[in-house]
């Protein structure tokens, strides 16, 4: 990558030209500039090779209970030795809430160049029977699974097309007040 400009403002500094050499080794020519402004372009122009060399180095889950992790590795599509500069967090972030049990996530990026992920899961709040299947819902009436439901087979039982919806109006002991 080369890139050239000569700066002439006003006509101050006619005959200074910067040229930006691609690579490890950047450099200014024939600059009339402040060695202080040329090394701040110098800088600009080198950062983002910095960026592009860091590196990912770990993975932190937090908020995971139900969840598979499987699940949400291959959702997160990144790992310890990928590039920073090409992990896309807001696409990382998509996959995660489209998996049932994850209501909401949020996803940063450490000084260290570690990757940051917290979850918050649905909570299981009864199960729906409809069309003679079994679906765990939380109080919102999300439908978070079908499959593995006897560690839930204490949960309350709601039955018809709209139950779900009406879930959380329900007054369970145990479960507090129905919330507005």
């Amino acid at each position: 990558m080369t890139i050239e400009g000569t700066m002439n403002p006003n006509g101050s500094h006619p005959d200074t030209t910067f040229i930006g050499v691609g690579g490890p080794d950047i450099r200014a020519w024939r600059s009339g500039l402040p060695p202080n402004l040329v090394d701040l372009m110098v800088n600009a122009m080198a950062a983002p090779k910095t960026a592009i060399r860091a590196t990912v180095t770990d993975v932190l889950l937090t908020g995971r209970n139900h969840t598979s992790l499987d699940g949400i590795i291959r959702a997160l599509a990144v790992r310890r030795g990928d590039s920073i500069a090409q992990f896309d967090r807001a696409a990382a972030k998509t996959r995660l809430e489209k998996i049932r049990w994850i209501e909401s996530v949020s996803i940063g990026i450490g000084a260290s160049h570690q990757v940051t992920v917290d979850i918050i899961e649905r909570t299981p709040f009864a199960l729906w029977r409809h069309r003679g299947a079994l679906f765990l819902i939380d109080r919102g009436g999300a439908v978070i699974t079908g499959q593995d439901l006897a560690r839930f087979a204490g949960l309350p039982r709601v039955v018809g097309d709209d139950a779900p919806a009406h879930a959380g109006e329900l007054r369970l002991p145990g479960f507090g007040a129905a919330k507005a």
